[in-house]
């Protein structure tokens, strides 16, 4: 009754991150409920390739996080080609303390991780504190793809809205939407980004805002990518689950 989400399926590293690369290998594996499609951990250890870019990473981060792998997102996208395959992201915190002759760090401390990098996800229902009937919510918006990855450390995504209509149905990230001549797509923002909306891995629409409407009359798996400048390059801010668009 478990649910099964394959870690850091790419991993790249570098000089000075002192650990292997940890890539998931066998893709003809079946049963696995998803993907996490960002590890904050595995893609900072990618970036340490000098001693000067490891002291930044350290120091400052979110000078280096930039997003998903694209290798990743390919691969998800794949994937959504065969059966909806939800996503999740992982902070894979570990809050290690490294030395470097005077100086002594905790590399990427719990605070950080926990404010940087989210999984929100939607509920049916609000939790009511009680661990069985709030547990089985969690379980059920991770399985089923209700939510969205977002990189918070760059700017709060809560208020993040993806839907779609067609006819009198209506349809949110992890849902089916049966297309009735056509699906109109809105997608809102908290804050100011570019917005990418894809379907089946290919962009069909994208806007500088807070808002995005579209129109489509052809199915498949449609997800959103949101992007946002800090320290002065466009970094990774929102990547929903998808959104399946079948034919009626």
């Amino acid at each position: 009754g478990g649910l099964g989400f394959i870690a850091h399926p790419f991993e790249r590293t570098s000089k000075y991150a002192g650990e292997p690369e940890i890539n998931w290998e066998s893709w003809d594996v079946s049963g696995f409920t998803g993907l996490s499609i960002w590890n904050y951990m595995s893609e900072f250890k990618s970036h340490v390739h000098t001693l000067v870019a490891a002291l930044l990473a350290v120091y400052a981060p979110s000078a280096v996080i930039c997003g998903p792998y694209l290798e990743t997102l390919q691969k998800w996208d794949q994937l959504l080609l065969e059966r909806p395959t939800p996503a999740l992201c992982a902070s894979d915190a570990h809050g290690a303390t490294y030395h470097l002759g005077p100086l002594r760090r905790v590399v990427l401390p719990y605070g950080h991780l926990f404010r940087a990098l989210s999984m929100h996800i939607l509920t049916r229902e609000p939790f009511n504190g009680q661990l069985g009937h709030d547990a089985a919510l969690l379980y059920e918006a991770l399985g089923q793809g209700h939510g969205f990855v977002a990189y918070d450390g760059i700017g709060s995504a809560r208020g993040f809205r993806f839907q779609a209509r067609s006819g009198v149905a209506e349809a949110t990230m992890g849902q089916e939407i049966s297309l009735h001549g056509e699906v109109a797509f809105e997608i809102q923002t908290p804050l100011q980004c570019d917005i990418r909306l894809a379907n089946n891995g290919k962009v069909v629409a994208q806007a500088r805002g807070t808002t995005l409407a579209f129109r489509s009359e052809i199915a498949g798996a449609y997800r959103v990518e949101a992007y946002r400048q800090h320290w002065l390059k466009p970094r990774g801010w929102i990547f929903s689950n998808p959104l399946y668009v079948r034919l009626s």
